[in-house]
């Protein structure tokens, strides 16, 4: 997943998504892999070891993590992560894949200073332009990551819906 990937933008569901089980009050950090875009819903519910709701999507035997840089070289150190580093931008954070097994490491090794998320939202370009332009489902968010993971994750998408911003997707 995280090959030829980059951050493409962190978009905050409108409240029309509230009743959506899978994207009501989502904020998704968003990347892009050819015409194809992924994200991981760092606003989710939480689960029994700081897990959240990553997307509807299941990433088959692993799961997610959301990290700052030098955390993944600790989380990489003690061999718990099996891949690189898919960068968010130049904020310092990243999304790394851990193997289901080693979930419990993380959440001993690393506690409050990771995010695990579980699953992925996945949209091709046309749908994505659709649901941002067209539908209005989603729009951008001038919130950074370092801002949205300073509160906690039930205030996130408050804060993003604060700092919405005009929802243009680029032409290519």
């Amino acid at each position: 997943m995280t090959t030829n990937c980059t951050f493409f933008n962190i978009l905050t569901a409108q409240p029309e998504l509230s009743q959506d089980p899978a994207f009501g009050e989502s904020v998704i950090v968003m990347f892009r892999k050819g015409d194809e875009f992924f994200g991981f819903n760092i606003a989710g519910r939480r689960g029994k070891i700081a897990v959240h709701a990553g997307g509807p999507m299941n990433l088959g035997p692993m799961f997610a993590l959301l990290v700052s840089d030098a955390d993944y070289w600790t989380l990489a150190e003690s061999n718990l992560v099996n891949s690189q580093l898919l960068p968010i931008g130049q904020s310092g954070y990243g999304i790394a894949f851990v193997d289901y097994g080693n979930g419990q490491s993380v959440d001993t090794l690393m506690g409050e200073k990771v995010m695990i998320l579980d699953g992925y939202g996945a949209w091709g370009a046309d749908q994505l332009r659709q649901e941002i332009t067209t539908h209005r489902f989603w729009s951008p968010t001038s919130a950074t990551i370092s801002e949205l993971l300073t509160v906690p994750w039930s205030q996130r998408w408050t804060l993003a819906r604060s700092k919405s911003i005009s929802p243009v997707l680029e032409k290519e």
